[in-house]
């Protein structure tokens, strides 16, 4: 039982790395999503004044 508190430490820090990951992907992901969807509404302004 010696190294138990050590490997819970470490699987703590591990899911925090792993959250703080797929956050930063979830951000990510919809940054694009906005970008994405604001050049669509660009485009469709082009094809509506053209």
């Amino acid at each position: 039982m010696f190294g138990l508190p050590n490997t819970i430490r470490n699987i703590r820090a591990f899911s925090q790395k792993q959250f703080a990951r797929r956050e930063e992907r979830n951000r990510e992901a919809k940054r694009r999503k906005t970008r994405r969807r604001l050049y669509a509404e660009l485009c469709e302004e082009r094809i509506l004044l053209a």
